[in-house]
Formats: structure tokens, sequence, C-alpha cells
């Protein structure tokens, strides 16, 4: 999968802000899309965000764990070493974040799957992320496929975490989003009706 190691390299290498902002913009879109297709479209909705889930899920899989072929396998079980680490190398501080950003998806699609339920899925998605972060870096010391860090399950679990949150964030502005979506129509109809 050549594509898969070009996007994930791209996206390693952008600046972190723009990285932030891309993150934030794709959830207030989806948010946006949810607002004006949900009275409409439910069960597309909740399709659409389990397929995203499942195939995010896949990715996170074949990144962390498919991906792997180096025979370094260390056990790192104090918890937030990186920060105190990355004071030595800033490079570390970027390690981080796209841990964060890695489970980001997850979040986002999991919570846009549960929007009626926010704190049973909160639970759910905590229980969730631990077990697939933890298991990844069980099965990356296991195979001697790369560290098992306490700090990478904290970082993918904070980054689920403010993905949901920017779903869950969406539910109050989703009336807001419905009147905006429902000026926009028109001109939406008019943009791809034209073609």
């Amino acid at each position: 999968m050549p594509s898969l190691y070009i996007i994930f390299h791209a996206v390693y290498c952008a600046n972190i802000s723009f990285l932030i902002l891309i993150a934030l913009l794709s959830g207030l879109v989806w948010s946006y899309l949810s607002a004006y297709l949900i009275p409409t479209k439910t069960r597309f909705i909740h399709t659409y965000n389990f397929v995203l889930l499942f195939i995010f899920t896949l990715a996170i899989v074949f990144y962390t764990m498919l991906d792997r072929s180096n025979n370094v396998y260390t056990l790192h079980l104090t918890p937030f070493h990186s920060f105190r680490d990355a004071l030595q190398n800033r490079e570390l501080y970027r390690s981080m974040f796209m841990n964060c950003l890695l489970f980001y998806p997850f979040g986002l699609f999991f919570g846009c799957l549960l929007m009626k339920h926010p704190l049973p899925g909160l639970a759910a998605l905590l229980g969730l992320a631990i077990l697939l972060s933890g298991g990844i870096e069980v099965w990356q010391y296991l195979a001697h496929a790369g560290d098992a860090d306490i700090d990478d399950v904290l970082c993918n679990v904070f980054g689920a975490l403010v993905g949901y949150g920017v779903a869950v964030a969406g539910i109050p502005l989703l009336p807001r989003l419905k009147a905006l979506a429902a000026k926009l129509q028109p001109f939406f109809k008019r943009i791809f009706h034209s073609q």
C-alpha cells in the first residue's frame, strides 16, 4: 500500500499547527454534514460513521502493528516520561502529537455514532481506546515490533477523547448548523445541479 505510506509520511512531516487546524475543521465539517443529513438520512449517517470507524481502526492496526519490521522492543511503564525526555529531544513532542492524532478520528466517528448517549458513549470510548491502544503496545512488545510505552497509550486515549469531544460538542450547535444548512441549501443546489 504505497499510497498509505505516502499519506502517513505527509501527515507526520506536516506543520503541527496546520494539523490541529485540519483536525478541528474536519470535526466541524462533519458536524455540519450531520446537521444537514440527520433529519432525513439518520440511517445513512450511522452506517457511514460505522464504516469510517471500522476503516480508521483497520488503518490504526495496519500502521501500528502490521507495518513494523524492526527488532527493537523496550518497555516504558513510567507515565509522562516522554514529556521529560522531550525537553532534550523536541522531536518527541511531534511523536506524542501524532499518537494523539492517530486516534482522533476513532473518537470523532465513535462520538458521531453515539451522539444521543454522550456519557455511556464516553465510557465505551474510554474502554475501547484503552483496549485497542494497550493491545497494540503489548503486541509490539511481544512481537519485538517496537516499544511498548504507557505514554503512547495515554496520548492515543487523549486523541480519542478530543475527537469524541469535538463530535459531542457539536450537539448544542446542531440547531444553529441546521439553520445554516437550510440557508446554504439553495447555494449548494445551484453548484451541484449546474454541472
